[in-house]
Protein backbone atom coordinates (compact mmCIF):
# COMPACT_ATOMS: atom_id res chain seq x y z
CA UNK A 1 0.00 0.00 0.00
CA UNK A 2 1.26 3.25 -1.01
CA UNK A 3 0.77 6.53 0.38
CA UNK A 4 0.97 9.83 -1.54
CA UNK A 5 1.51 12.41 1.25
CA UNK A 6 5.50 10.58 2.01
CA UNK A 7 9.20 11.83 2.47
CA UNK A 8 11.77 10.24 0.62
CA UNK A 9 9.77 7.55 0.01
CA UNK A 10 8.61 6.80 3.64
CA UNK A 11 5.05 7.45 4.50
CA UNK A 12 3.70 10.09 6.94
CA UNK A 13 1.24 8.54 8.20
CA UNK A 14 2.73 5.61 10.26
CA UNK A 15 4.89 8.35 11.89
CA UNK A 16 2.24 10.36 12.86
CA UNK A 17 -0.08 8.36 14.67
CA UNK A 18 2.06 7.43 17.40
CA UNK A 19 1.51 11.24 19.27
CA UNK A 20 -2.32 11.08 19.25
CA UNK A 21 -2.07 7.71 20.99
CA UNK A 22 0.27 8.72 23.24
CA UNK A 23 -1.07 11.66 24.42
CA UNK A 24 -4.89 9.98 24.80
CA UNK A 25 -3.13 7.33 27.37
CA UNK A 26 -0.65 10.47 28.95
CA UNK A 27 -4.65 11.74 29.26
CA UNK A 28 -6.35 8.63 30.76
CA UNK A 29 -3.33 9.10 33.35
CA UNK A 30 -3.47 12.41 34.56
CA UNK A 31 -7.69 11.71 35.28
CA UNK A 32 -6.86 8.91 37.03
CA UNK A 33 -3.73 10.89 39.43
CA UNK A 34 -6.69 13.38 39.53
CA UNK A 35 -9.39 11.25 40.62
CA UNK A 36 -7.81 9.78 43.43
CA UNK A 37 -6.86 12.49 45.06
CA UNK A 38 -2.86 12.07 44.24
CA UNK A 39 -2.57 15.35 42.48
CA UNK A 40 -3.64 18.67 42.74
CA UNK A 41 -6.18 20.59 39.88
CA UNK A 42 -3.20 20.88 37.57
CA UNK A 43 -3.84 17.22 36.71
CA UNK A 44 -7.19 18.03 35.96
CA UNK A 45 -6.11 20.95 33.64
CA UNK A 46 -2.99 18.75 31.83
CA UNK A 47 -5.61 15.78 30.97
CA UNK A 48 -8.06 18.47 29.44
CA UNK A 49 -5.09 19.85 27.06
CA UNK A 50 -3.58 16.34 26.60
CA UNK A 51 -7.13 15.17 25.37
CA UNK A 52 -7.27 18.39 22.91
CA UNK A 53 -3.53 17.64 21.63
CA UNK A 54 -5.06 14.24 20.59
CA UNK A 55 -7.80 15.26 18.91
CA UNK A 56 -5.52 17.74 16.92
CA UNK A 57 -3.14 14.72 16.27
CA UNK A 58 -5.77 12.67 14.98
CA UNK A 59 -6.22 15.01 12.37
CA UNK A 60 -3.18 15.59 11.51
CA UNK A 61 -2.52 11.75 11.73
CA UNK A 62 -5.87 11.27 9.50
CA UNK A 63 -4.98 13.37 6.74
CA UNK A 64 -1.77 11.92 4.55
CA UNK A 65 -3.34 8.42 5.32
CA UNK A 66 -2.98 5.65 3.01
CA UNK A 67 -5.02 5.88 -0.51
Amino acid sequence: MESRASIAKHPIHPMLVPFPIALWIFSLMSDLIYALGWGGPLWHDIAFYTMAGGLVGRLGGGGPGPD
